[in-house]
């Protein structure tokens, strides 16, 4: 007999509060690949030059997390993806996003923002 699963309020703000404990940085990369982001990926299909950064976490609501880091362009170029990591090099890739190119320039400073809510629809 197949049984329907509902996750709680309770139950997804017992999960953030679990990421949430977790000790150690999460770091936000990008890259210049197109390939679109899937639940199998591991890696960002082509990570760009530029060393991943440390992510500040906030948790705005019971049931929600928020990474935003701000990565600083090594060169003119387009970034297509990006992913949230457990480490600053390989690592797990926690999310991965990928989307219209956005053409950066030099030495010019993005903000990137990673949402991820846990709540049944």
């Amino acid at each position: 007999m197949a049984v329907a699963n509902v996750l709680t309020t309770a139950g997804a703000g017992w999960i953030v509060d679990q990421l949430d404990a977790v000790a150690g940085s999460r770091y936000i990369g990008w890259g210049t690949g197109g390939t679109t982001a899937a639940v199998g990926n591991t890696a960002l299909t082509t990570e760009a030059s530029e060393a991943r950064v440390v992510a500040a976490e906030t948790q705005p609501t019971s049931v929600q997390l928020v990474y935003t880091a701000t990565q600083i362009a090594d060169a003119n170029k387009t970034i297509n993806e990006a992913g949230l990591f457990s480490a600053s090099a390989a690592g797990t890739m926690i999310l991965s996003a990928t989307f219209t190119g956005v053409a950066v320039l030099s030495a010019s400073a993005y903000l990137m923002i990673f949402t991820t809510s846990y709540a049944d629809a």
